[in-house]
């Protein structure tokens, strides 16, 4: 009998204890203090809608002009693929294109700390692939049909580093060999092709 006695004192100094709780936040005449968060100005929640865009990557830099935003990024890479390198950039602008904002020009950079010299040193930040594109270029492309591979196409600059084109071309020869069952194709002194 003891033993219930202990745990109705118990519940019983709970439930007074919360009652008085409740009882001086509802009814206490004293009104809570409210937080007031300064409101943004248009230019400031457009800078946050670009920092959430490029949360994937590093923001370079984000300036607003006239025409729109200057929006750079650079992202650390240790591959060298150029397929990979542009679903990179891709995804960026994609994410960039998402956000509605007027892009005046954009740039995608992708650089390593993987590369070493002829002397064996490593080599640290190197710029190995750059996608840059006006304005008017990025709002031309439909970023959710737009192949990756087109981007030496259409882009206002494109920078490959050497590495990373050759590591394209080995991709290349790679699939060529992975297609074994078709014929190889030659040229014939005509000019024409002919299949083997």
């Amino acid at each position: 009998m003891k033993r219930w006695s202990w745990v109705l004192a118990v519940l019983a100094a709970v439930a007074i204890g919360g009652g008085t709780l409740l009882a001086g936040a509802l009814g206490g005449g004293d009104e809570p203090a409210k937080v007031r968060l300064p409101s943004l100005t248009p230019e400031e929640r457009e800078l946050r809608e670009l920092k959430v865009a490029a949360s994937a990557v590093k923001l370079v830099e984000a300036r607003r002009e006239p025409g729109g935003w200057v929006v750079r990024v650079q992202q650390k890479t240790s591959s060298l693929s150029p397929k990979t390198l542009q679903e990179a950039a891709q995804r960026f602008f994609r994410e960039l294109a998402r956000t509605g904002l007027p892009v005046l020009e954009t740039s995608f950079e992708a650089r390593t700390d993987s590369l070493r010299d002829v002397w064996g040193h490593r080599l640290e930040d190197v710029p190995v692939f750059r996608v840059a594109l006006s304005g008017e270029t990025f709002a031309r492309i439909n970023w959710n049909g737009f192949d990756p591979g087109n981007f030496p196409r259409v882009a206002d600059r494109y920078f490959e580093h050497v590495l990373v084109q050759q590591a394209g071309e080995e991709e290349k020869r790679a699939g060529q060999e992975g297609s074994a069952g078709a014929a190889p194709a030659s040229v014939t002194p005509g000019g024409g092709e002919s299949g083997g």
